[in-house]
């Protein structure tokens, strides 16, 4: 495999999603789809599509914001084979990675 890395580095290839914003937007829905949560980015001009494709939209803070108040309300977990589940878990994480005052989440 060095092989390869040192042949497209010589060459001066990049991953065509370090060269083509739209090529980047597809792939960051698609790794979003997938449940990854962030991107590594080669440029600075990636930040902006990776970041835009990675914020949470309106409709996953609602929806975070319905969970975490129903959860305050039940404030119980749920217990599954060995494993203790926290279902408010992605909830909080949706409203850490949400702008500052994005639909009313502190």
């Amino acid at each position: 495999m060095p092989g390869i890395a040192s042949s497209s580095a010589a060459a001066c290839l990049q991953p065509a999603a370090a060269r083509d914003p739209d090529v980047l937007t597809v792939d960051v829905a698609h790794a979003r789809l997938l449940g990854f949560t962030a991107k590594l980015c080669i440029h600075p001009a990636q930040l902006p599509a990776v970041a835009d494709g990675f914020d949470p939209s309106a409709q996953e803070l609602r929806w975070a914001r319905a969970v975490l108040d129903a959860a305050g309300r039940a404030s119980r977990r749920v217990r599954t084979a060995d494993v203790l589940l926290d279902p408010t878990r992605r909830c909080r994480c949706l409203a850490a990675a949400s702008p500052v005052g994005a639909v009313g989440i502190p």
